[in-house]
């Protein structure tokens, strides 16, 4: 599957059953977003009923996953958010590529907002190793609690829809 059909299935079927890496995940939340630094080019965050989501960017033909929920990362300050130009995270070293953005959703297609994060005021950081990963760095407008992720590339073949 492409990334264009893994995106026209869930949306014409939000109910899909969802396998990744062999494990059976339930759509919790399912919505596309915009932000107002990249305007146009949006993506899609997929949720699962045990907090891993797929971040789903059409443009770049580009899954990342992550097993993990947003959470605050203690390892880096709210200060140096979009300010600091590099971080180390985790024993890697980031470089700021989108700092101080808003992101907004644009359609709601499964879920609300205790499913899925809604507008996140946030900076992206990339590896200087080029790897497919990012580390978004932000705070859920709603909550005003930090939503740190770390999602990594995930292979075609690892994502099973039906």
């Amino acid at each position: 599957m492409s990334v264009k059909e893994i995106i026209d299935s869930l949306v014409a079927n939000p109910s899909l059953k969802v396998s990744i890496r062999g494990k059976s995940k339930k759509i919790e939340g399912f919505a596309e977003f915009r932000t107002i630094n990249l305007g146009d080019d949006g993506y899609y965050k997929v949720t699962f009923d045990d907090h891993s989501f797929l971040f789903i960017v059409p443009s770049q033909d580009l899954i990342l996953y992550t097993e993990d929920r947003p959470t605050r990362f203690q390892e880096i300050s709210d200060e140096e958010i979009g300010n600091k130009k590099e971080l180390t995270f985790r024993g890697k070293t980031y470089i700021l590529d989108n700092p101080h953005d808003y992101q907004y959703v644009i359609r709601l297609i499964k879920g609300d907002y205790t499913s899925i994060e809604g507008e996140v005021k946030f900076s992206d950081y990339i590896p200087v190793d080029g790897s497919n990963e990012l580390l978004s760095l932000g705070w859920i407008v709603r909550t005003s609690e930090r939503a740190d992720v770390n999602p990594r590339e995930i292979q075609m073949e690892d994502i099973i829809i039906g």
